[in-house]
């Protein structure tokens, strides 16, 4: 996995594009909504007047995602 961007918008790219799918319906049933973009990478795009505590829990949220997906 690569990660870029500029400030609060990243990109993930994955591995293949099925692992970019399956990271989107993993995050969204976990209730972080991730944007796909390219052909194998999604978009994390959290508000400009985000709090710690709540950038906090989405990276958590996005951790366990990872792990889902990973673990296959």
């Amino acid at each position: 996995m690569d990660a870029r961007g500029l400030g609060l918008m990243l990109a993930l790219e994955l591995a293949t594009p099925a692992q970019a799918v399956a990271l989107e319906h993993e995050a969204f049933t976990r209730g972080l909504l991730v944007l796909g973009c390219g052909h194998k990478s999604v978009r994390l795009s959290p508000p400009l007047v985000i709090d710690e505590a709540t950038m906090a829990s989405g990276l958590e949220v996005l951790a366990r995602a990872v792990e889902a997906v990973a673990a296959g």
